[in-house]
């Protein structure tokens, strides 16, 4: 009997032994929690600042499809999330998340809630015929100390919509929208975590780019979606608003909004598409499109483009609705409730309202990606950076001829600094300082690599230099 039960137990140590090694480890070196109590400034994109501490992501990795182990939480250098102290040699950045940050998904990046920085990852798993699983999306969190790492949720859509809010993950799945709240030490990543709406037709998450403590929730932390009409023949739309936990989900504007009797005035029934939103200091405004449909027809004709500044009531009175742009407007660069818009779908376009509208028909597809000084910084089809100045007084300027990766995250302004991916650096992250900029000397103008490159990296980059 004795024999039997060693030999029971060698065997289930092999077998222990054997799923270990085949299972990542999130075992990390600890680090300080940083200024975790101080502002978080610029959530959501390739770079978050808080206090004295810079986040960043070391580079666009793109899919490790060679081997899932390259990819491992500890294996990871081009593609984490590392952090330096501002003032700080930039090359001494500690890495606090040694995994691959990336996904599909366009419109956001990583962020930093309470104690713990959120982030996507694809999944380090492989098939049973050894090809890595890049069509398998992971969403996790790790502790501004490197500690406590976990999945929260994991999905088979790379490019699945969500957003991170200080209460928990939200995302728009097969026309459902779920959340999974933060309030737990462990999760399941299969679950799909609570049903906030059902059969919604569009959704759109706003950019929450600070985050302060002693706040909490902001407007820009809620997000829209909408819904279709249930009548036949009738092709407005309902717009809502709700927060992560569901404690505010209601409709904001309908087919009653803008008449009290939209069968008789079927021109007053619209539907609404959300394109954009600003947090400003006094309310929350949204940008937003109009469509109205006549008799029986789906083809409807766009009446414009609107904004409207919800306070914390998020109550909507149309009397207080203005029109940005009469014609359509899909991309946008928000300047506020009085400011309007940068409209950048055709030619480069300002909207005031008041005023009348700038026209720059010599700059044609572009990106704005923000506007300092009054200079709108841009980039164009061959991502390379410019800047003109809005009221049309100078030149358009080129920046510098580093190319910019864009594919994923577009670069960022914080502060006095754009942070963008560096084509002509192996897709590693850069910063300029704008107030060193001299259009006669590009020379002068401050570029530094944030953290640094793998051996690999910095010497084909050297090779090429030379």
């Amino acid at each position: 009997m004795t024999k039997k039960l060693i030999f029971t137990a060698i065997v289930v140590l092999i077998i222990m032994a054997v799923l270990f090694v085949g299972c990542q480890s999130y075992s990390n070196s600890v680090f300080s929690m940083g200024d975790k109590d101080a502002v978080v400034e610029s959530n959501g994109g390739l770079v978050v600042k808080q206090g004295d501490y810079i986040y960043f992501v070391n580079g666009y990795s793109g899919y490790y499809t060679t081997n899932a182990k390259d990819n491992w939480f500890g294996n990871v250098v081009k593609g984490a999330i590392m952090r330096v102290k501002e003032g700080e040699d930039l090359a001494t950045a500690e890495i606090i998340v040694p995994k691959s940050v990336m996904s599909a998904y366009t419109d956001s990046g990583f962020s930093i809630y309470g104690d713990f920085i959120y982030y996507v990852s694809p999944s380090a798993e492989e098939t049973k015929s050894g090809e890595v699983m890049t069509d398998v999306i992971q969403f996790m969190r790790t502790r501004l100390d490197g500690q406590e790492t976990r999945v929260i949720f994991q999905s088979d859509s790379t490019s699945l919509k969500y957003k991170y809010t200080p209460y928990g993950l939200v995302y728009n799945l097969d026309g459902n929208i779920y959340c999974k709240a933060f309030n737990s030490k462990h999760f399941n990543a299969k679950e799909n975590g609570k049903i906030i709406a059902e059969n919604v037709t569009s959704v759109y998450f706003p950019v929450s780019k600070t985050y302060d403590r002693a706040t909490g929730e902001t407007l820009a932390d809620y997000f829209f979606y909408t819904k279709s009409s249930e009548d036949m023949y009738d092709y407005s739309n309902k717009l809502y608003v709700a927060n992560a936990s569901g404690t505010v989900n209601k409709v904001i504007i309908n087919k009653f909004s803008y008449t009290n009797d939209p069968v008789a005035n079927p021109s007053l029934a619209f539907s609404i598409g959300v394109v954009n939103s600003i947090l400003e200091n006094d309310g929350f405004t949204l940008y937003y499109t109009k469509t109205v449909y006549v008799g029986t027809s789906s083809s409807g004709a766009v009446t414009g483009l609107f904004a409207y500044k919800f306070d914390s009531a998020l109550t909507f009175d149309k009397t207080t609705e203005v029109m940005v742009s009469s014609s359509t407007a899909t991309k946008i660069f928000p300047l506020g409730y009085a400011g309007g818009a940068i409209v950048y779908d055709a030619a480069l376009m300002v909207f005031k309202p008041n005023t009348e509208t700038q026209v720059f028909s010599g700059i044609t597809s572009v990106t704005v990606i923000g506007v300092v000084d009054n200079y709108i910084y841009y980039y164009d089809s061959g991502n390379l950076l410019y800047r003109y100045k809005m009221d049309g007084s100078d030149n358009v300027t080129a920046i510098m001829s580093d190319s910019m990766h864009t594919s994923w995250l577009v670069p960022e302004i914080v502060g006095d600094y754009i942070y963008y991916f560096n084509t002509n650096k192996a897709n590693y992250n850069y910063r300029i300082k704008l107030s060193t900029f001299d259009r006669i000397d590009e020379e002068s103008l401050v570029k530094e690599l944030l953290g640094y490159m793998t051996a690999a990296d910095a010497e084909a980059t050297k090779e090429e230099e030379n």
